[in-house]
């Protein structure tokens, strides 16, 4: 898609999005073909490294942070402000792999990055206060996109608080959404079928009002890949992302959610080196997190004998860690949904049952971490 295309269809999508989030607008105008980029004060990132910038909260897990932008990959990652104004701009280095969520107020709008650097009118509408933010919703891609900030020459831009929860889920196929929009389970994967943010790991956050940051990419194993894949893993991922500093940005975990097993027991094959590695894992976890609730989540793709061994295998690992006097551990099982749509493509879990999984997510963390959330008829887990 060409870069004019890309600017005029997406300003006059979000003119819309902004007129429904706060009323008719007035007098708007289609903006210009392309804005001079040398024109714009683009907003750069804090040198303290901390994640904290200027106008904005970061959002998800980073790929890494620089003096003069942050890099986004992982699904979920984005960022939020608040403005006050008339016009707000973003400016993107993006890819065509890229798909994101743009919120404004309440109204919601997907579009696909373009390549390379452009500067996209958010906001273009009746003066007001608008809360914006962005998400991936797509698989990481092979190269990430590089977000340098928000800009505005008539408003106040500033960054939300962080929340006083914070998350983390490493996963594989259904932490990134993979088919979560396909009509059945036999429809194939397509970038456009996937939505991160319609996964368990994301809905969680909205339940208990946290932020989440998602460690996770489709065909990852903990010891094998799906078809025996060349690595790296997803414990190689968690190890290198930790290693980056990135996480560092998001401070101290309340809560991880290790979300993994289905590739590996896709192989006919699967040996004790997931047993090791699983404990290694939670090892590492417990290393870099060490005040934080760990959950090792199992299901619920995958039956059969490789199903249940992988879960005696989870059960056992965290079992052996209470007995070791970690009390901070604790088990739960994601079923398929009792209501509505199993399956998304290619057998994946559906956005019904993410949401089923999610509640019990919520449930079982509002009982883990005493919070005081209204979890309705829910049974709490342990």
């Amino acid at each position: 898609m060409p870069r004019h295309a890309i600017l005029n269809s997406f300003a006059a999508a979000t003119a819309l999005l902004c007129a429904c989030a706060n009323g008719p607008s007035v007098a708007q105008s289609e903006p210009e073909n392309s804005v001079p980029l040398d024109e714009l004060e683009v907003t750069s990132l804090s040198n303290g490294g901390t994640g904290d910038a200027r106008n904005f909260k970061l959002l998800g897990m980073p790929e890494s942070i620089q003096n003069d932008g942050v890099l986004l990959n992982w699904p979920g990652s984005g960022a939020a402000t608040r403005f006050e104004g008339s016009q707000l701009l973003a400016t993107i280095d993006g890819n065509a792999d890229t798909y994101l969520d743009i919120q404004i107020n309440d109204v919601q709008k997907t579009i696909q990055l373009d390549e390379g650097r452009l500067t996209y009118r958010l906001i273009d509408a009746t003066p007001g206060t608008y809360d914006v933010s962005f998400r991936i919703r797509t698989e990481r891609a092979y190269r990430p996109i590089k977000f340098e900030g928000f800009t505005s020459e008539d408003g106040v831009i500033s960054a939300p608080e962080r929340s006083e929860l914070q998350l983390l889920v490493i996963g594989d196929d259904v932490a990134t959404g993979y088919g979560i929009e396909g009509e059945d389970q036999f429809c194939t994967y397509s970038r456009e079928t996937q939505n991160a943010n319609l996964s368990f790991a994301s809905l969680v956050g909205q339940d208990l009002n946290a932020d989440v940051a998602i460690v996770a990419r489709s065909g990852r194993g903990l010891a094998k890949n799906w078809n025996n894949a060349a690595a790296p893993t997803m414990a190689d991922f968690y190890g290198t992302t930790a290693q980056a500093g990135a996480m560092n940005a998001l401070g101290e975990m309340d809560a991880v959610i290790v979300q993994l097993g289905a590739m590996d027991i896709a192989q006919s094959d699967m040996d004790a080196g997931f047993r090791v590695a699983y404990a290694d894992l939670l090892d590492d976890i417990r290393a870099d997190h060490p005040d934080a609730e760990i959950v090792a989540a199992w299901g619920p793709m995958g039956d059969g004998d490789g199903y249940a061994a992988a879960k005696t295998v989870i059960t056992e690992l965290v079992d052996g860690r209470k007995t070791s006097g970690d009390d901070k551990v604790s088990f739960i099982e994601f079923t398929t949904t009792e209501f509505g749509q199993l399956y998304g493509c290619d057998w994946h879990p559906s956005a019904d049952t993410q949401r089923f999984m999610a509640t019990s997510l919520t449930a079982h963390l509002a009982n883990r971490l005493s919070l005081d959330v209204d979890v309705g008829d829910l049974l709490l887990g342990g």
